[in-house]
This record gives structure tokens, sequence and C-alpha cells, in this order.
């Protein structure tokens, strides 16, 4: 989760590899728009804290919408966590930083939350090719999990302030090099990967009509990962144009199994 406030002011860096394309519309947007980057939360001295006013950056590489996803890699941050780290800056430092309540709301309506999650959540479910006939993997099951949890961090960074939200949906994660090399596919990815993909992003889209909706005054943007990644991927795309991208298929790292 990455805090973009005040948008005329800053930006979140954003550490994916390049498979996340949404990792270079962010870039782009950053630079269109003049905004900075700002720094990651763990990264700050208490007096740092204490003065910032920019965004911050919430993120961890490893971790997922579960509390258990990216744990065999060690400790990280999944999203409850962050949401709790986030809680810490208003109530600790925002609150002392603004005057007030209401110049603090102000602050939070000029600012907007990225969330970028839920990838690792299926990577490091479907690593191992578990038994599918067992209820909790499937990816309905999984998708509605992942949907539940994410709903309840949106609706609490709406209770703390938040109104505008970029919520990305999930790219082509049967196409990551080290699953490709795992699962020896027939063709080019893991096409069964990108299906229950597919089911994840159509439960996100309804939930996201549903917080508009239900959160008054909120705004919710979807990132389109899956799109966007499946346009590049393509053989035209990867062929023609200005610029001609290249697959690596050979991972420069992997999780241990």
């Amino acid at each position: 989760m990455h805090v973009l406030q005040r948008v005329e002011e800053s930006i979140a860096p954003f550490f994916f590899s390049l498979h996340d394309l949404d990792y270079l519309l962010i870039l782009v947007a950053a630079e269109a728009l003049g905004l900075p980057l700002v720094p990651p939360y763990l990264g700050l001295s208490e007096k740092e804290r204490q003065e910032i006013r920019t965004g911050i950056n919430y993120g961890s590489g490893s971790a997922g919408i579960l509390p258990e996803t990216g744990t065999i890699l060690g400790p990280n941050l999944s999203l409850d966590t962050q949401l709790k780290l986030f809680t810490e800056t208003v109530q600790k430092y925002l609150s002392n930083t603004f005057k007030g309540p209401n110049e603090l709301s102000d602050h939070f309506s000029k600012s907007i939350f990225y969330i970028n999650i839920g990838s690792n959540d299926f990577i490091y479910t479907y690593l191992n090719e578990p038994d599918l006939s067992n209820p909790r993997y499937k990816p309905t099951v999984l998708s509605n999990d992942l949907t539940e949890r994410l709903s309840q961090n949106l609706q609490a960074l709406y209770m703390l302030g938040a109104r505008k939200f970029v919520v990305a949906n999930l790219g082509l994660i049967g196409c990551i090099p080290y699953i490709v090399n795992r699962r020896k596919p027939k063709g080019v990815c893991v096409e069964e990967l990108n299906q229950f993909v597919e089911v994840y992003n159509s439960k996100l889209i309804e939930l996201l009509k549903g917080q508009s909706s239900t959160l008054p005054g909120s705004t919710f943007v979807t990132l389109k990962s899956y799109e966007l990644s499946t346009l590049m991927a393509s053989e035209e795309s990867m062929t023609q144009g200005p610029v001609v991208l290249m697959l690596a298929m050979d991972p420069c790292h992997a999780p241990p199994t």
C-alpha cells in the first residue's frame, strides 16, 4: 500500500519486476505529474516520521493480503500490518502535524491511496500445484477470501480518512519466469493460473463497485494490470512499434520450495 499524499507534491516508489507493468504506468504518471518519490515508512527515523507531510510507502515485496503469504522468505508486512502502520502514522504523527481533524481531512482529500497486492497470494498458493479437489485451493474460494479481506481493509482506510483509491488488479502470474520454468507448460505461460487470476479480477470489480456505492465521497479507480500485461505480452506488441520488448524466461530469483 502506498499513500500518495497531496497529489501535487509526491508519489511513492515502486519496486516490482518488469512483469508488473503497472510499475511502468506509475513511473510515467509520476513523471507526467511532476511528482517526486517518497520514502518507505520503515526507513524513516522517529524525527522524520514526526515531520512527514508527503506520501509514504508501506509496501513489502513478498507480502500479500493473507497474513501468511510470503513468510516462507522471512518476515514481511502483510496488508493488515501495513494498515496498522498507517493507523500509527495518522494517530501518532499526522495528528500532531496538522492543526486539527478538519485540516487533516482536507489533506487526505488531496491524497491517493494506491494498493497493488494479491499476486503473491496466488503465487504461493499454487506454486507447488496443490490438490485442486481440496475446497481451500479452489480459485473461487481463494478469491472470495482475498476480496473479503481487502474489503475490510479498504473500509478501515476510509474510516481513517482515505477517499481516493487506485487499486490494481492482478497481472499474468502464469507468465512469471519462475512459475513457467517450474510448471513446464506446453505453451508460453501456465494458462491455468492466468484463468485463476481472472476469477479474482472479476470479483475485484464487483467489490470496488460496491465500495463506491456504500462509502460516501469515495472514488475507486482500477489499474488494469491484467489487460495491460496481456496486450504487452502479445506477439504483435513485442515485435512492432517504437519499442521492441523481449521476454526473458530465466528467473533471476526463485523462492525456496
